[in-house]
């Protein structure tokens, strides 16, 4: 299974947080301990359904009733299944060597100008996700 980058993605990977958010940010391990793998399967087959359409994907819930750690597992599993990285392939080198650099100003200032060389969606993302984890 490998998935695309688009909008129902990130309308996943939204519903996904707010569920955790809501329910779970005091839990210790929240994306350590794994979830049931069919259930987890489940949870992402649901939503990406090919049967379905945009919009109905975009309709469908993540379930407040699911265990916590098979939400966080179903949201790491969508993450690993991306086709591209959400940092790229072609600037995943850049991003590397801008980590390395000594000087933090310019460090910053590298990492800034990366970040504005990724695809709309990939930014997008990525920030939903600094978001969360901050």
């Amino acid at each position: 299974m490998q998935n695309e980058l688009d909008d129902s993605g990130i309308d996943f990977v939204k519903k996904c947080i707010q569920v955790i958010e809501r329910r779970g940010l005091d839990e210790q391990g929240l994306y350590r301990v794994v979830g049931m793998q069919s259930k987890v399967n489940s949870v992402v087959a649901g939503h990406f359904d090919a049967h379905k359409t945009v919009a109905q994907r975009l309709a469908t819930p993540v379930e407040e009733d699911i265990e916590l750690k098979t939400i966080c597992s179903a949201l790491k599993l969508y993450l690993r299944t991306l086709k591209e990285p959400v940092f790229t392939f072609k600037l995943h080198n850049r991003f590397i060597e801008a980590a390395m650099i000594d000087d933090k100003a310019d460090r910053i200032r590298t990492l800034h100008s990366l970040l504005k060389e990724l695809p709309k969606q990939n930014h997008e993302l990525l920030y939903i996700l600094m978001s969360h984890l901050h």
